[in-house]
């Protein structure tokens, strides 16, 4: 399930895009904050630039839209929900790759470590690879 969840996290910035990212620097100082997950701010800029894509796909002229139309409003309320779930999903899922990451370099670690008579002789090799168990 959560593997299932990443990649549709993956999918999800793949679809969005990446078109918020070049102006990020300058946001912080003249952006407004939409929302806010886990400390990570969502701009309103960001909000915009996604909407102007889904325009341009459309078909339409972002620049003959008024943004702040009622019915832009569902719209934009919805990206916005889009870019929350997709901060929840990868917060959740940077969570969960750590853990199994970890635990599988552990596993490793241990199976190595079985096949060597002491932990000292485990250490010798290790240090011999240029290398320390820490």
């Amino acid at each position: 399930m959560k593997k299932i969840l990443i990649v549709i996290s993956i999918l999800f910035l793949c679809l969005t895009g990446f078109a918020y990212a070049e102006n990020k620097t300058s946001q912080k100082n003249t952006d407004k904050v939409a929302a806010k997950v886990n400390g990570k701010p969502i701009y309103e800029s960001e909000i915009k630039n996604i909407l102007n894509q889904f325009l341009q796909r459309s078909g339409m002229d972002p620049k003959s839209i008024d943004y702040n139309s009622p019915q832009l409003a569902n719209y934009k309320k919805n990206i916005l929900d889009r870019l929350i779930e997709r901060e929840l999903l990868l917060s959740e899922a940077s969570k969960t790759i750590k853990k199994d990451f970890t635990k599988e370099v552990n596993d490793e670690y241990n199976k190595v470590a079985k096949q060597f008579k002491s932990a000292e002789e485990l250490e010798k090799k290790l240090k011999e690879a240029g290398t320390n168990s820490k």
